[in-house]
This record gives structure tokens, C-alpha cells and sequence, in this order.
């Protein structure tokens, strides 16, 4: 039987860093403790979207409906599976250096997907249009290449190259489409 979540608990918080916290932990420990410190600003940005006309105009879900819905499930378990494929290819392959950066894109790219819980897949719908997503989206990043780039042994990170760069933000884009 699976644990219950937390009341509390964001949907977007299911597959996180401290979620696959022990194989981090054979990565880098220090990138796992920026990551673990670093979430909620993903949190946050995902409850920045206004309710747009056509969310407003559908019909109250049942309140003993899960909050978790089957597509929902879905989702967050071919993300999982996506995720771990990468990280484990990465590690079998010996891209020891890769991991945390890919892993990270590939949480910022599924921040992306979690703005839309609906059936639709357009899921940069209204995005353009809030400033706070896109600054706290556009801080992440900023600071995902700065810890990369300077981070050294504060974060225990190396700079990488610009190949290893677009091979990493590839991954996690992967995850859009």
C-alpha cells in the first residue's frame, strides 16, 4: 500500500528531488540540498495562473472526487518513469556530470506541464501573460546556471559545456511534447 500524502501537499510536489533523494544522494549532495531548499519556489509559481473563463464556467467537482485524477496519476507515472530512465542512462553511461543539471530541467520543463490538470495539452496557454510565473520561472534558470557554472565546491557542481548544456535543457524538453 502506498503512504497517503499530506493534505497540504501540492500535486506538483510528487515527483521532486526529495522524492528520489536517496539516489541523489549517490550524485551530488550537495545539489540535492539546493534542490530540496529551492522547491517551493516552483510551488509558487504555479499558484500564480488566474482562473481563466473556461475553468470558472465548469461545474463544481463532486467533493468526494479524488484530487488526483486518473489522467493525473498518469501523468505524474510517465514522469517518474521518464525521469529515472534518464537519470539511470545517465549514471550506466557515466555522465556523472549531467545528472543534476538534466534532472533539474527536467523539473523546470514539468513545471510547465503542471499549469494544466485539464484534457488539454496547450500547456503554455496564458504562461505569456503572467509576469509572476515568468519571473520566477526565468529566476530558476538563472540560478540553475549560475550554481552550475560557479557553484564549485559550494555546491559541489563543475561548468559544463555548451553541448552538455543543450544536451541537458533537450531533456527536459522532451518532457513538453
Amino acid at each position: 500500500m502506498l503512504p497517503s500524502l499530506p493534505a497540504n501537499m501540492p500535486v506538483n510536489s510528487v515527483m521532486s528531488a526529495p522524492t528520489i533523494n536517496p539516489l541523489f544522494a549517490l550524485v551530488n549532495k550537495g545539489a540535492v540540498a539546493m534542490l530540496e531548499g529551492a522547491h517551493p519556489l516552483g510551488g509558487l509559481a504555479l499558484a500564480t495562473d488566474a482562473p481563466t473563463d473556461e475553468l470558472l464556467r465548469k461545474p463544481p467537482v463532486d467533493v468526494d472526487a479524488p484530487i488526483v485524477t486518473r489522467r493525473m496519476r498518469a501523468h505524474i507515472a510517465s514522469q517518474a518513469a521518464y525521469q529515472l530512465a534518464v537519470v539511470f542512462a545517465l549514471l550506466a553511461s557515466g555522465r556523472r556530470r549531467l545528472v543534476f543539471n538534466a534532472f533539474v530541467w527536467m523539473q523546470l520543463v514539468n513545471q510547465i506541464n503542471c499549469r494544466k490538470v485539464n484534457e488539454r495539452f496547450d500547456v503554455f496557454e496564458g504562461a505569456w501573460r503572467n509576469p509572476t510565473f515568468l519571473g520566477i520561472f526565468a529566476s530558476e534558470v538563472g540560478l540553475q546556471v549560475l550554481i552550475v557554472q560557479r557553484g564549485g565546491v559550494v555546491f559541489d557542481t563543475e561548468p559544463l559545456d555548451a553541448n552538455q548544456w543543450a544536451a541537458c535543457v533537450a531533456l527536459g524538453l522532451v518532457e513538453v511534447f
